[in-house]
């Protein structure tokens, strides 16, 4: 079964509503469903569109195909990417100007982790060394009391 994520249309005339669905491709454009994933308004002042992510990526993987406009929302919500992650890695390649933004990123936050683990284990050091001095000071109150 050749299946297909598109809208059809359940809005009234003039007022535009519709489905995300999953469907095969052969049917009617306002056909039987396999399953609904969302809903878009196009008119809408904010332009309403809510997807259910988990399940367009799933159908996605299925080897659905979007339409062109499925496909046009799909990158809007970060579907598209996310999908082409999980199949073929990171998207941003050597030499890309954002590859060396994120490698610059990712190299200040194993410096910072590094600082923060010196840090830990210099206060780590430093606990025990003031423990034994604190130690003769809690001992020479017992023995001022014993030798009274």
């Amino acid at each position: 079964m050749s299946v297909k994520i598109r809208l059809t249309r359940v809005g009234r005339r003039k007022a535009p509503y519709f489905r995300i669905a999953v469907a095969d491709s052969r049917k009617a454009r306002d056909g039987r469903i396999v399953e609904s994933i969302g809903h878009y308004q196009p008119l809408r002042p904010e332009d309403t569109l809510q997807i259910d992510e988990a399940r367009a990526l799933y159908w996605l993987g299925q080897g659905a195909q979007p339409s062109d406009t499925i496909r046009s929302l799909f990158k809007r919500k970060g579907i598209m990417r996310k999908f082409h992650e999980s199949r073929f890695g990171p998207s941003v390649k050597p030499g890309h100007e954002q590859y060396h933004q994120i490698k610059d990123k990712a190299t200040r936050e194993a410096e910072r982790a590094a600082k923060a683990a010196q840090k830990t284990e210099k206060a780590a050091a430093e606990a025990p060394a003031a423990a034994p001095a604190a130690a003769p000071d809690a001992a020479a109150p017992a023995a001022e009391a014993s030798a009274q």
